[in-house]
């Protein structure tokens, strides 16, 4: 029977935003030379499971492809990229190195692609959330109350977020011009 020590395994929430994919790579690398070789990943790509192993040069990169082909997984794999996991359009890769950091070369008409999808899903979000908010305080809930005072201020923080999320998106598709 194999003796798993609970000290050999590691669980770590990581947020992070879809224009901020350098930044999940650069965590998921840095945890590789810290020796915590990445076992699994969450559907929704924010919490990473790690097992204790020796320290690697790991490049890992996280692509979004809308219609991937056979020769895209074809083309990274004859070059030494593995397959980590996939969620939905999200696709994680990595590759052990020697020396000089490998490149992964993005598509940047995907990732253009990405950012505009994602700028039109957070401009609806923040279009019918406002009223919703807006219909659920004056249907359930008493003016004046402390449940009231939260509720506006959560839908002033969830547009203010959505916002901040839009602009950041339009930053990084301007950035790929």
């Amino acid at each position: 029977m194999l003796n798993k020590d609970v000290s050999d395994v590691r669980r770590r929430f990581k947020f992070w935003l879809s224009w901020q994919g350098d930044k999940l790579e650069d965590f998921l690398e840095e945890s590789a030379l810290q020796g915590w070789q990445l076992e699994g990943v969450n559907r929704l790509f924010y919490t990473f499971s790690f097992r204790r192993s020796e320290s690697k040069k790991m490049r890992y990169a996280l692509d979004c492809q809308t219609h991937p082909t056979q020769a895209y997984f074809h083309g990274l794999t004859s070059v030494g990229w593995v397959l980590v996991y996939q969620s939905g359009q999200w696709f994680l890769w990595q590759k052990r190195y020697q020396g000089t950091r490998p490149d992964f070369e993005v598509n940047k008409i995907s990732l253009k692609a990405k950012y505009e999808r994602n700028m039109q899903l957070t401009a609806a979000m923040l279009i019918l959330s406002l009223p919703l908010f807006r219909f659920i305080q004056n249907a359930w809930i008493q003016r004046g109350t402390p449940l009231n005072t939260f509720v506006t201020m959560l839908s002033a923080t969830i547009a203010c977020f959505l916002f901040v999320n839009m602009i950041q998106l339009l930053k990084a598709n301007r950035a790929l011009k």
